[in-house]
């Protein structure tokens, strides 16, 4: 099962409360804690964070993002965690949250080198396999 949770919105509803850049999800009406946040506990009882699917608009797409984020592994976790397998370690990996996450907007298209005929021989789990089974034989 999904959750989905809209998040889009022109701040009209709540109006003056909410405001088109700053709309209802966003608002803290409930012991201090925005809408879309409440939102996102709410569905954590019944499915896992990988099961929830947040829809927004590009407007409201950092401040859903920023919000997100704190119930779920982002990429650069799941990346951290495939390595963490693939080279056996076995000790704790302790994450900043206070620090962002890499690059605010990833903006890569690869559309134009598709369109070329090229594409991916290998996954990025083979990839990183191969790389490091190099490394370890002294091939760098």
């Amino acid at each position: 099962m999904k959750v989905i949770i809209l998040a889009g919105g022109k701040g009209t509803r709540l109006w003056p409360m909410s405001r088109e850049k700053y709309s209802k999800q966003f608002l803290k009406l409930v012991d201090d804690t925005p809408l879309i946040e409440a939102s996102y506990q709410r569905a954590l009882k019944i499915v896992g964070a990988e099961d929830i699917v947040t829809i927004t608009n590009k407007d409201y797409y950092f401040y859903t993002k920023e919000i997100c984020d704190k119930f779920s592994p982002s990429l650069s976790q799941n990346i951290i965690t495939l390595i963490k397998n693939i080279v056996d370690f076995k000790g704790e990996i302790k994450y900043d949250f206070s620090k962002p996450d890499g690059t605010p907007r990833k903006l890569l298209d690869v559309s134009k080198i598709k369109e070329l005929g090229w594409e991916a021989k290998i996954s990025l789990d083979e990839g990183i396999r191969k790389t490091y089974s190099s490394y370890e034989d002294g091939d760098f």
